[in-house]
């Protein structure tokens, strides 16, 4: 199950890409399918695929402009995952851009909270608020071992060096571009950046946090 919905979230990411009438839809799918920490999480029972592809349906359906049915989706990701709600912001960012509505914008995020609230509530009947500190209970990995996981660990080393040319070049042709409005991949780069920002963001708070209970843990 989890081998096929990792297949789904890849093929719905390659829907989203002719969509956006984005070139290579093909060879960006397969590299994507390819990515170490997609592939070998397919095959195991973990949640981050899961996550994942939820995401990228839902990311579709923005596309589409069904914000009911991409609020469901990425609610039900959050159930999984509940980092997956910062893309509440990224999502809003390009329905910002695609209608230049807020409305949509505030839709999203009710219908993604209440799904995800719904999907919460089993965990809270058992566990009560408990369950958000599940994570305290597990020691605490070195800094340079979280660093080798959020990159070669999850990229490869051929990745790695992929991804590092390609945000280059892409950095280049972002400065000859013409002006925000004229040209509609710049809405798709905001977008892919802020989630960056984002998550790296939260990934460093997380580990300073961490850091911080475990030495205040064996004082």
């Amino acid at each position: 199950m989890t081998a096929t919905v990792s297949t789904t979230g890849v093929l719905f990411f390659m829907f989203t890409l002719r969509l956006w009438n984005i070139r290579s839809v093909i060879p960006s799918g397969v590299a994507l399918a390819f990515v170490p920490v997609l592939y070998i999480n397919s095959t195991n029972l973990m949640d981050y695929t899961w996550t994942l592809s939820l995401v990228l349906v839902a990311m579709y359906f923005v596309a589409k402009r069904k914000i009911v049915v991409a609020a469901i989706l990425l609610g039900m990701a959050c159930g999984f995952r509940i980092t997956a709600g910062a893309m509440v912001v990224a999502f809003g960012v390009l329905i910002y851009f695609q209608d230049r509505t807020i409305r949509q914008i505030v839709l999203l995020g009710i219908v993604t909270t209440t799904v995800a609230i719904i999907c919460f509530i089993p965990v809270y009947a058992t566990y009560g608020t408990s369950f958000f500190t599940y994570y305290e209970y597990f020691p605490y990995p070195p800094f340079l071992k979280n660093i080798y996981k959020a990159s070669i660990g999850a990229w490869g080393v051929i990745g790695c060096v992929a991804v590092a040319v390609a945000v280059a070049v892409s950095f280049f042709s972002w400065r000859k571009m013409e002006v925000v409005g004229k040209n509609k991949k710049i809405p798709l780069i905001i977008m892919s950046t802020l989630t960056i920002v984002l998550y790296t963001y939260s990934f460093s708070k997380f580990l300073r946090n961490r850091h911080l209970y475990y030495r205040w843990y064996h004082l």
